[in-house]
């Protein structure tokens, strides 16, 4: 069975609705909140909203910037006029638990560390980019880590009877 590939948005910089590109941590634009696929906006799973897609849905969790999406065109007064968008691809089956762990590790990392998450004194947010909204991380986590939201597309070691869509980890 070939492997399976799994596409995280990461949103590095949403600045409309903000004076300074700094201040995007809302990550509000156009009059709207930017979602994952699913999700309520306090960040739980709901398999009744569907506005942003579903988490099935490898191009629910990209947002493109062609001219049509509200991302790309920023309205709100102080917007900012340039964002954009990081993707994370891999592969959903690993052969080996180290190679697991490190995956795991990284995202863990990202989610947690002050040098990505501080609105003010992290990374981001010293070189004026936005840090990833709360909602993306717990819709990452429990898609991709937990499968808190039991859709069985979380990461997985090829072969774990728990991971029904994880038979093989060719190329992983």
């Amino acid at each position: 069975m070939k492997t399976q590939i799994t596409f995280i948005k990461r949103l590095l910089a949403i600045a409309a609705a903000t004076t300074t590109l700094a201040g995007a941590g809302s990550s509000a634009f156009a009059g709207g909140s930017v979602l994952p696929p699913q999700t309520t906006s306090t960040g739980k799973y709901s398999a009744n909203t569907t506005q942003n897609g579903l988490r099935n849905d490898p191009t629910a969790w990209v947002e493109g910037l062609s001219p049509s999406v509200p991302l790309a065109n920023p309205q709100a007064s102080g917007s900012y006029a340039v964002v954009g968008t990081t993707n994370f691809l891999g592969y959903s089956c690993y052969a080996s638990s180290g190679t697991l762990a490190t995956l795991t590790g990284l995202i863990n990392y990202q989610e947690s560390s002050k040098v990505t998450t501080n609105a003010k004194k992290s990374i981001l947010a010293l070189s004026g980019l936005s840090v990833m909204p709360k909602a993306w991380y717990k819709a990452i986590d429990d898609a991709f880590i937990v499968n808190k939201d039991k859709l069985n597309l979380q990461f997985s070691i090829a072969g774990n009877s728990g991971t029904p869509n994880c038979k093989s980890a060719s190329g992983a």
